[in-house]
């Protein structure tokens, strides 16, 4: 996960030091617009993992579901970076359990 993190801040952030920002507010609209990408992209993947890992640990109640493997591995295996997962977010994995 966190390998992946880096990707999409790398590619969502890589174009911020050539943007014309002329006040310190521009630059906080930048931030802000920018984090927004990220965490449309990494946090539901985030909380399947999460989900995932208390399934397959056995510490989620019974309600939650039960673990999968094989959907998990597909499911991981399918991510194809930040820029795929923004230009086209229905092309992304789905992540149920």
């Amino acid at each position: 996960m966190a390998m992946e993190d880096g990707e999409a801040l790398g590619y969502i952030f890589g174009d911020i030091g050539t943007l014309p920002i002329e006040s310190p507010e521009q630059l906080d609209d930048a931030i802000q617009e920018r984090f927004q990408k990220f965490m449309s992209v990494r946090v539901v993947r985030s909380h399947y993992v999460q989900k995932a890992a208390r399934l397959a640990g056995g510490i989620a109640p019974p309600e939650e579901g039960r673990f999968d493997p094989r959907t998990f591995s597909q499911t991981m295996h399918c991510y194809t970076g930040a820029e795929a997962a923004l230009k086209s977010p229905s092309s992304q994995p789905s992540y149920n359990i």
